[in-house]
Order: structure tokens, then C-alpha cells, then sequence
């Protein structure tokens, strides 16, 4: 593990983003609007309208800022749910990316 002389102890750095987002709950297929506000090696933070259910497994795709890469696929865990300003805070542990 790298040394560092900074708050942050994560792994992996967390990237700012403000992206759409699409979520695909696997048990019924429920299509759900979302926003990816950060992304990281093994997870991301997701605003979304919507709770998931904490151990949830998950589709997602990232919606790309430039026209010639593709977006971000994905199959992730809910690891956390929190209601903040009448939205819900989701971190999720990417399992697979597709």
C-alpha cells in the first residue's frame, strides 16, 4: 500500500463526476434514473430517486462524457442506502464490469 500524508485512506483515488446514470435492479428489472458522482477502482457513489436495498446486486451503466468511449457497464453490490435531501445516497462495490 502507498504511502500517503493526506485524510483519504481509501485504495483506490475517488474521481468527481455529475453523470447520468441507469440502474437495473436484477430480481424484477426495474429501470431506475440515476446520477454517478463519483467513481473509483472498486465502487462508485449514486444519487437516485429511488432506495436499493442494502446487498443488492445490480446493472448499471455510466453514461460516457465524450462521444467516442463507450459507457461504463457494470454489475454492483449496494453496500449502503441513505436518504439525504429527499434523494437517496447509494455506494455500491463493483463486482463485474461487463
Amino acid at each position: 500500500m502507498l504511502a500517503r500524508d493526506y485524510q483519504e485512506k481509501r485504495n483506490f483515488i475517488r474521481m468527481q463526476m455529475d453523470v447520468p446514470a441507469t440502474i437495473t435492479l436484477t430480481h424484477n428489472d426495474q429501470v431506475i434514473q440515476a446520477r454517478c458522482l463519483d467513481l473509483s477502482g472498486n465502487g462508485m457513489l449514486l444519487s437516485s430517486p429511488e432506495p436499493i436495498q442494502e446487498e443488492s446486486i445490480f446493472h448499471i451503466v455510466i453514461s460516457s462524457t465524450r462521444p467516442n468511449l463507450p459507457p461504463l457497464e457494470a454489475e454492483v453490490k449496494c453496500t449502503r442506502c441513505i436518504e439525504k435531501d429527499g434523494q437517496y445516497e447509494i455506494g455500491v462495490l463493483i463486482e463485474d464490469i461487463n
